[in-house]
């Protein structure tokens, strides 16, 4: 598996990390925080609803009001990170991705 650590030192406000299955189940957040499995059943939401209109989901960017979330959709789960508003939303997609291709390896 990659290294959630690693990613979110890499990621300027960064604040959590997670990798969760498909059905929302998370498999390794740091930190361990409770409010990431309710994130993780919202992503897994979406995933389910735009997999029924046949679309490919690959990533989501989604503002809220005091943070940022960005998710990418890998081949057996997703990847997210939890970051304020003042978060580098491109690092952090380059640092899921890269996470995505460690996962494989």
């Amino acid at each position: 598996m990659g290294n959630l650590k690693q990613t979110l030192e890499a990621i300027d406000g960064a604040t959590d990390v997670f990798f969760c299955g498909y059905d929302g189940i998370v498999i390794e957040k740091i930190p361990n925080k409770d409010d990431i499995d309710s994130i993780s059943a919202y992503c897994a939401t979406a995933y389910k609803h735009f997999k029924i209109e046949n679309n490919e989901f690959k990533e989501m960017i989604c503002l809220f009001e005091r943070s940022i979330l960005v998710v990418r959709w890998l081949e057996d789960g997703f990847v997210g990170v939890c970051m304020g508003l003042d978060g580098n939303i491109g690092r952090a997609k380059l640092e899921l991705n890269k996470y995505g291709r460690r996962f494989y390896q």
